[in-house]
C-alpha cells in the first residue's frame, strides 16, 4: 500500500510536471512566433488599372474619418477637372460592384484616391510602412506615401495623363492568362500581335493588345484550352501601343514637384528599388512589362515582411501567395475586396504583432498628416 502511495504520488507529480513542462513550452512557442511576427517589416503594396470596380472602398468611406476625410479632399481636387464628383460616380447606389467600370480619367483618379486615403488611415492607427511596393499606376500613391510627390498635384497629373492617353493612343485591352508565360512566345498568334505586360508568377501573365487583334487572341486561347480573362482596361498599357503619347506624358510629368522619397518605394517595372522618382521612371512603371514575381524574389532575399495590400481589390495579395517562395516566412493581409468582409481584414491587422510601431514609425510623412 505504501508503495502503491508512493507511485501514485511520483505519478501525480509527474503530471504536474508534463502539464508546467507542456505549459513553457506553449508560452515558448508562443513567444518564439511573436519573435518572429515582430521581425516581419511592413510593405505597403499599390496596385494599378484593372483593380478597380464600383463601391471600391464604400465601407471606409462610410465608417472611417481618416479615409473620409482624405477622400473628399481628393474629390474637391478631382471635380472641376472631371466634370463630376468621383463620389457621386464611384459610391452611387444605383452602380454595383460587377458593372463595367472603365472610363480611363474616372478609374485613375479613383484607384489613386482609395489607396492614398485607405494607406492614410493605416498610418493614422499606427500600421506604417517600411516600405512600399508599387505596380503600374500605383506607383502614383506610393509616391505621394512616400512624400516624394504631393497628393493634389499626383492627381491632377494622373486626370491629365487619362486625357493624353485618350487623344494620343490607340485603344486596346489587358488580358489576364493562366498559365505558363511561356505560351506568349509559343503562340504565334500571341507573340506577334500582343505585348508581354505583366508576369506575376508562374502560371499568371498579362499582355496587352489593340481592339482589332482580340478576337484572334481570344480564338487562339480558347483553341488551346487556356483559361483567360479580358480587365476592364481599354488602352493596352505595358506595350509599344502607348509609345505615341511617351512625349505628351513626360511633358505633365516634368511639371511635378519631385522630392526624395522618405520610405523606400519598389517599382515592379524596374524590379528593384527606385533611387529617384522621376518623370522617366514614372513613364517607366505604365510602360514597361511589371515583373512582380521576380521583384518579389529578390525582395524575399532581404525578408520576411507584412505584405499589406491597400489596393481596391486585395489583387496582389492574391497574386503573393502563388510568388512567394515555398519556404517563405512572409505575410500577406488584403484588406479591400469586392466580396466583403473588408473591415475584419482590416481589424485582423491592427491584432498582428509587430504591425504597429515599426521602424518608420518617425518618418516624416508630410503629406499624409497635411
Amino acid at each position: 500500500m505504501a508503495g502503491s502511495r508512493q507511485s501514485n504520488g511520483t505519478l501525480q507529480c509527474s503530471k504536474k510536471t508534463l502539464r508546467k513542462s507542456t505549459k513553457d513550452r506553449d508560452k515558448k512557442s508562443a513567444s518564439w512566433e511573436e519573435q518572429q511576427m515582430s521581425s516581419r517589416r511592413v510593405v505597403f503594396m499599390f496596385s494599378g488599372q484593372g483593380s478597380q470596380y464600383y463601391q471600391m472602398g464604400r465601407v471606409f468611406f462610410d465608417g472611417n474619418a481618416a479615409f473620409r476625410r482624405r477622400f473628399l479632399e481628393l474629390d474637391d481636387v478631382a471635380k472641376p477637372r472631371l466634370g463630376r464628383s468621383i463620389v457621386d460616380v464611384l459610391y452611387n447606389d444605383g452602380r454595383t460592384k460587377d458593372e463595367l467600370f472603365d472610363n480611363i480619367q474616372l478609374t485613375s483618379a479613383a484607384i489613386f484616391m482609395v489607396e492614398y486615403a485607405l494607406a492614410g488611415a493605416l498610418i493614422d492607427d499606427g500600421i506604417k510602412p517600411d516600405h512600399l511596393l508599387a505596380s503600374s499606376l500605383g506607383i502614383y500613391a506610393a509616391a505621394v506615401v512616400a512624400a516624394a510627390l504631393d497628393p493634389k498635384e499626383a492627381l491632377e497629373s494622373l486626370i491629365e495623363l487619362a486625357k493624353n492617353y485618350e487623344a494620343k493612343c490607340r485603344k486596346g485591352c489587358m488580358i489576364a492568362v493562366l498559365g505558363s508565360p511561356r505560351l506568349h512566345h509559343d503562340l504565334k498568334v500571341l507573340n506577334n500581335n500582343s505585348d508581354m505586360a505583366a508576369v506575376n508568377f508562374a502560371s499568371h501573365f498579362v499582355i496587352s493588345t489593340t481592339e482589332e487583334h482580340f478576337d484572334e487572341i481570344q480564338a487562339a486561347l480558347l483553341d488551346e484550352n487556356v483559361a483567360f480573362q479580358k480587365l476592364p482596361v481599354t488602352w493596352p498599357f505595358h506595350s509599344r501601343w502607348i509609345d505615341q503619347g511617351r512625349e505628351a506624358v513626360l511633358g505633365v510629368l516634368e511639371k511635378l514637384r519631385y522630392r526624395q522619397p522618405a520610405i523606400p518605394l519598389i517599382c515592379c517595372a524596374e524590379a528593384g528599388a527606385l533611387e529617384a522618382v522621376t518623370p522617366e521612371s514614372l513613364w517607366n512603371s505604365v510602360r514597361k512589362p511589371i515583373e512582380f514575381e521576380r521583384t518579389i524574389t529578390e525582395f524575399e532575399t532581404r525578408g520576411p515582411w507584412h505584405y499589406v495590400d491597400v489596393g481596391p481589390a486585395g489583387t496582389l495579395a492574391t497574386m503573393l501567395k502563388y510568388a512567394l517562395p515555398s519556404r517563405s516566412g512572409s505575410r500577406a493581409y488584403p484588406i479591400l475586396t469586392p466580396f466583403g468582409g473588408e473591415l475584419r481584414n482590416y481589424q485582423r491587422l491592427g491584432s498582428e504583432p509587430g504591425l504597429r510601431g515599426n521602424s518608420f514609425a518617425d518618418t516624416e510623412q508630410r503629406n499624409l498628416r497635411a
